[in-house]
């Protein structure tokens, strides 16, 4: 019949609930470095994937806070398995040990069209991202800076 599949549309990023993050331009989600990529234990660089991690959305006066689990598998006795979304003037984007820094802050803006621009809090770039690379750039609300979120159970 010539009808192609639609896709589904993103939903609202709430207060307490679980989200991947994926890229309207590439379909790309946020997700993590494996274990054997290098095993950084502050930060951890987060990288497109098919399949990304899932974010526990945050809303704080300040804006949103995106938290995952197993952040750093390499680091297990240190308790330290959950990372914020954090990105830096270098604009680089990777989860980070919590903290109640700007970095770790973002500040959504809906496009009204499903999907969301994220600008970080401590630069004001826009989270971006191609095929290869998740980066943070100068807003430009075009494709490649619309997140869609996809409601997902947290992970064991």
């Amino acid at each position: 019949s010539g009808a192609e599949a639609k896709s589904p549309m993103p939903d609202d990023p709430v207060d307490g609930g679980t989200f991947r993050i994926q890229s309207k331009a590439t379909g790309k989600q946020l997700a993590l470095l494996g274990s054997s990529e290098g095993g950084v234990f502050r930060k951890n660089h987060i990288v497109p994937r098919d399949q990304g991690v899932v974010w526990e959305v945050e809303d704080v006066l300040q804006g949103f806070r995106f938290t995952t689990q197993s952040v750093f598998p390499l680091a297990p006795e240190t308790g330290e398995h959950i990372g914020r979304l954090a990105s830096n003037h270098e604009r680089q984007v990777y989860a980070h040990k919590p903290n109640e820094g700007y970095f770790q802050m973002w500040w959504p803006q809906n496009l009204g069209d499903g999907y969301w621009v994220l600008l970080n809090a401590a630069t004001r770039f826009a989270l971006d991202g191609n095929y290869t690379d998740i980066y943070t750039r100068n807003p430009n609300y075009g494709d490649f800076q619309r997140w869609g979120f996809f409601a997902a159970p947290l992970e064991p």
